[in-house]
């Protein structure tokens, strides 16, 4: 009988020994899976906040591209209107230079004809003292000629003058506006003597070679007064969209003023108003009077007086 309950009692000893020892496995278990746990979850909130970071960057490069297409198309809208530009200028080189070879052509002709009176008046004074005295007389009348053409061609550098003084102006204006004026061409100041073809106004560069010729009678230049009569249809020759004016094909001698306003079509559609801030012989500058802007208006669209 002590035998069978010594036994039982090392039996349950043995049955608690291995219970406790079941517990604590059971328990470091539940530790392990426990730290395990908390440290998938640590990783999972890190890839989440990665994958937010990833996110944001993902948009913020999306910007960027938007932006720069954006960029992309600004710069293209720019090259065609500085390549439209740069054909306009071109054009007027052309121009420039087809005038200033006629003028060239037509004061070689006239000291040609210079050349020539002076040795009919040679031939004549050595055959005749009656002819001397017709050259004498015919003389005086070229130097009082020549004395007019000198007094046109102070009033002419004059004039020039105040044209240069004028363009300076203007783009002092226009550094404080933002507004660049292009130089006006030279005004048509200069016609030949009676019986040639009349030669296209000198640039304003060369009005010495004017001067040194008697030959050339000067037109007197005439400004048109304002008057609310209806102007001709002009067309715009340039846009410059990152100072907001356009220069058009209309000036003093159609009856421009400055503030003056006018319209731009385009075909039958009202576009909007300009108004004049500049005004030269034969071309304007014009601000655009908001709403309308630059990106609404193109090259060779109509400018008429406001309706």
């Amino acid at each position: 009988m002590k035998t069978g309950g010594k036994s039982l009692t090392i039996f349950l000893i043995v049955i608690v020994i291995l219970l406790a020892s079941l517990s604590a496995i059971a328990l470091f278990f539940y530790q392990k899976e426990s730290d395990l746990r908390k440290t998938a979850e640590g990783n999972l909130e890190q890839l989440k906040t990665a994958e937010a970071k990833l996110q944001a960057e993902l948009k913020e490069s999306k910007k960027q591209v938007y932006v720069l297409d954006e960029k992309n198309k600004e710069l293209e809208s720019r090259n065609d209107d500085l390549a439209s530009d740069l054909e306009v200028e071109k054009g007027l080189k052309e121009e420039i230079k087809s005038e200033n070879q006629t003028l060239r052509d037509a004061l070689d002709n006239e000291n040609k004809s210079k050349e020539q009176m002076r040795t009919e008046l040679t031939q004549q004074l050595t055959s005749t003292q009656e002819k001397a005295s017709k050259a004498s007389a015919q003389l005086e009348v070229e130097q009082k000629r020549v004395k007019d053409l000198e007094a046109e061609s102070v009033s002419l550098q004059s004039r020039i003058k105040e044209l240069q003084e004028l363009v300076e102006a203007a783009k002092r204006d226009a550094q404080k506006a933002n507004l660049e004026v292009p130089a006006p061409t030279a005004p048509e100041a200069v016609a030949p003597a009676a019986g040639t073809d009349p030669a296209p106004a000198p640039e304003p560069a060369e009005p010495d070679n004017v001067s040194s010729n008697p030959g050339i009678d000067l037109q007197k230049i005439v400004v048109a007064p304002n008057s609310n009569s209806q102007l001709p249809e002009g067309r715009v020759l340039s846009v410059d969209k990152e100072n907001e004016f356009l220069i058009f094909n209309l000036g003093q001698k159609d009856g421009v003023t400055p503030g003056l306003q006018l319209s731009v079509y385009r075909g039958g559609d009202y576009l909007g108003d300009v108004k004049v801030s500049r005004v030269q012989t034969d071309m304007s500058a014009a601000d655009f009077v908001p709403p309308f802007s630059s990106q609404k208006v193109r090259k060779n669209d109509q400018v008429v007086s406001r309706k």
